[in-house]
C-alpha cells in the first residue's frame, strides 16, 4: 500500500559561512510519517526539490531529485543544492533580487513516481549564500591626520596607556570580486542537534492545487450516537403517474390430454319407436333378360313300327335350358322416398314430422315427444377422429374421455356444453335450453 509523507520541518533551512566562500548548499531536514501518523523510519525514499521564482505559482528555475533512508525517527537531511539536477543551476540563482519558494515532492516507495506535498517560501536563512561576499574587505581607508606631538616631558615612570584614537572612516566598499569557481563539496559533516523551531513566517500565498493524496486508512468508527427525535413526518408526496401495462406475457404450453375415463356403463336401451307408415309400392321393376334357350334334347330312338300291332313308347324329352340371370332393380316408384343402388334413402320433398302435424315450415325434420328424446350415434374418441371429411356442423355424441356432445366446427371438434360423467346420448330439449 502507498504511503502519504506527512513532514514536519525541523531544521528548515540551515547556511553555513566558512572562510571566504559560502558553500552553494544549504540543509533540509524533516521527518517522513505515513497517512496513520506512524514514523516512517529506515525507509529508502525519493525526493524531488524545486526552487520556484516570485510566487508559489511562477516558474521553476531550478530542480534536483534525491534518494534518501529515513533513521531510526524518520528523519532525512538533504543538502538543497547538491542534489542530482533536473533542471536549471543553483549558482546561477539571483537570491538578492527576487523572493524564492521551494516545492517538495515525495515517492515513499524510493522511485520516482513523485507526490507534491507543499510548497512554502523561503525566508531568510539562504540569503547567506548572498551574503557570501561580506567577509571580503574592501580597501584600505585612507590615515587619518595625525595629531601634534607634544612637548617633551622629563622621562619618568612609563604613564598608562593613552585611550586609543577614534576610528577613522570606513572605507569605501570595494567593487565585488568575481564569484570564484565552486569548491569541491566537502565530506557531509556529523548533522548537528536540530535546532529550535523558528517564528512561523508570514503565509505565502496561496500554491495551485497539488494532486489529491492517496486515501489515508478509514479511522475507527467513533460510538453511534444517541438517536435523535424523529422528526414530523413530511407532507406524503404526490401519487406517481400509473406506469405502462405491461406486454401481455406469452401463453404458457398447452398441457398434454388428460387420460382417459373409463367407459360408463350402456345406457338401458329405449323402448322401440312407432313403425313408421308403410310407403307406397314401387313400380315394378324392369323385367329382367331372358335366358338363352336350352340346347334342343337328342331325338329318341325312333321306336320300332308296331308289328303284329303292338305301339312301343316315344323316346325322352331333353333337358330344360339353364334359367337367365336376375335383371338389376328398378328404381323405387312415384314415391317421394328414394332408394338407390347402394341402399341410401334421401327425401327431397317437404317436411318430415314425427309425433306431431303441426308443420313448422322452417324446419326440414320435427320430432316432438315427452318422453322420448333423439339417438344420435355413440362412439369413442378414436372412432370420433376417424370419420372421413365430417361436414361443418355434424353432431355425434363421444362416450368416452371428456364424453358429451361434439359437433364439427369446420377445423376440429367442439364440445357443447360442460363435460358428463353418464353415458346417455340422448338430447333433449327442455324450455331452458339443452
Amino acid at each position: 500500500m502507498k504511503k502519504s509523507i506527512l513532514t514536519t520541518v525541523v531544521s528548515c533551512l540551515l547556511a553555513t559561512i566558512a572562510f571566504a566562500q559560502a558553500p552553494q548548499t544549504f540543509s533540509y531536514q524533516t521527518v517522513v510519517r505515513d497517512n496513520n501518523w506512524q514514523v516512517l523510519a529506515n525507509q529508502s525514499i525519493g525526493v524531488k526539490v524545486a526552487i520556484i521564482e516570485d510566487v508559489a505559482s511562477g516558474t521553476t528555475v531550478y530542480e534536483e531529485e534525491h534518494t534518501a533512508t529515513t533513521n531510526d525517527i524518520g528523519l532525512i537531511n538533504l543538502a538543497i543544492g547538491g542534489g542530482t539536477v533536473a533542471q536549471g543551476l543553483f549558482s546561477n540563482i539571483d537570491w538578492g533580487n527576487h523572493s524564492y519558494f521551494m516545492k517538495i515532492a515525495v515517492d515513499v516507495s524510493g522511485g520516482s513516481t513523485y507526490v507534491v506535498m507543499g510548497t512554502t517560501q523561503l525566508r531568510s536563512v539562504p540569503y547567506a549564500l548572498f551574503a557570501e561576499t561580506s567577509n571580503n574587505a574592501g580597501p584600505q581607508g585612507i590615515q587619518g591626520v595625525a595629531g601634534n606631538d607634544g612637548a617633551d616631558g622629563t622621562n619618568g615612570t612609563n604613564g598608562v596607556d593613552g585611550n586609543d584614537g577614534a576610528t577613522g572612516l570606513t572605507g569605501v566598499q570595494g567593487i565585488q570580486g568575481a564569484t570564484g569557481n565552486d569548491g569541491t563539496n566537502g565530506t557531509n559533516g556529523i548533522d548537528g542537534a536540530a535546532g529550535a523551531t523558528g517564528a512561523i513566517g508570514l503565509t505565502g500565498n496561496t500554491g495551485a492545487a497539488g494532486t489529491n493524496g492517496i486515501n489515508g486508512t478509514n479511522g475507527v468508527d467513533g460510538a453511534v450516537g444517541a438517536t435523535g427525535a424523529t422528526g414530523t413526518n413530511g407532507a406524503n408526496g404526490l401519487d406517481g403517474a400509473v406506469g405502462a401495462t405491461g406486454i401481455q406475457g406469452v401463453a404458457g404450453a398447452t398441457g398434454n390430454p388428460g387420460t382417459n375415463g373409463l367407459n360408463g356403463a350402456v345406457g338401458t336401451t329405449g323402448a322401440q319407436g312407432a313403425i313408421g307408415l308403410t310407403g307406397n309400392t314401387g313400380a315394378a321393376g324392369t323385367n329382367g333378360i331372358d335366358g338363352a334357350v336350352g340346347l334342343t334334347g337328342a331325338n329318341g330312338v325312333d321306336g320300332y313300327t308296331p308289328m303284329f300291332g303292338v305301339d312301343y313308347n316315344n323316346g325322352a324329352n331333353g333337358l330344360d335350358g339353364a334359367v337367365g340371370a336376375t335383371g338389376a332393380q328398378g328404381l323405387v316408384g312415384n314415391s317421394i322416398w328414394q332408394q338407390d343402388s347402394l341402399n341410401n334413402i334421401s327425401y327431397n320433398n317437404g317436411n318430415v314430422n314425427i309425433g306431431s302435424t303441426v308443420i313448422d315450415s322452417s324446419a326440414a325434420l320435427t320430432i316432438s315427444s315427452q318422453t322420448q328424446g333423439v339417438m344420435l350415434p355413440s362412439m369413442n374418441k378414436i372412432e370420433r377422429d376417424s370419420i372421413d371429411s365430417p361436414t361443418t356442423g355434424l353432431l355425434i355424441f363421444q362416450n368416452d374421455g371428456t364424453a358429451g356432445f361434439y359437433f364439427y366446427n369446420g377445423n376440429e371438434w367442439t364440445m357443447i356444453g360442460g363435460g358428463i360423467t353418464e353415458f346417455d346420448p340422448t338430447l333433449i330439449y327442455t324450455t331452458d335450453g339443452f
